[in-house]
């Protein structure tokens, strides 16, 4: 059994340090959406932060899903071997862009967990996350 399969998340919550696969999920995608980049001077560069995604790649995104999967990588390896991303948009007619992202972790009980969201981009402002339930891909 390997250490990221049972690393725990910390949190700032009375949950403490969670272990149980689907919370560490979403503790995990929670703070890749609400992070600030520069929220730390001691790990400055290092903040995984879709909010400055956003700014930095505004117009672009292509740049924006490409970085988006690159920072989900990061943050899910660090706590899952096995794990995968997928992240693509698509641009309505009314401008607004959505970024559809799949992510897929096996903990070391061999068990498989996805975790599927929508964020809504308008004016590179993010509008809307929501949850995708049963998702598969359009």
């Amino acid at each position: 059994m390997s250490t990221n399969d049972t690393k725990p998340v910390p949190t700032l919550s009375p949950d403490g340090w969670v272990r149980a696969t689907a919370q560490k999920c979403d503790y995990i995608a929670s703070y890749f959406l609400l992070s600030q980049y520069s929220q730390s001077y001691l790990y400055k560069g290092q903040i995984n932060s879709f909010v400055w995604i956003l700014a930095e790649y505004k117009d672009n995104l292509k740049m924006i899903e490409s970085e988006t999967q690159k920072a989900l990588e990061r943050m899910f390896s660090s706590y899952f071997n096995r794990c995968s991303v997928e992240v693509t948009s698509k641009v309505t007619e009314d401008q607004k862009a959505s970024l559809y992202i799949y992510v897929e972790v096996t903990d070391a009980d061999n068990k498989t967990f996805k975790l599927g969201k929508v964020a809504t981009i308008m004016n590179s402002k993010l509008e809307k996350i929501a949850n995708i339930n049963n998702y598969g891909h359009e």
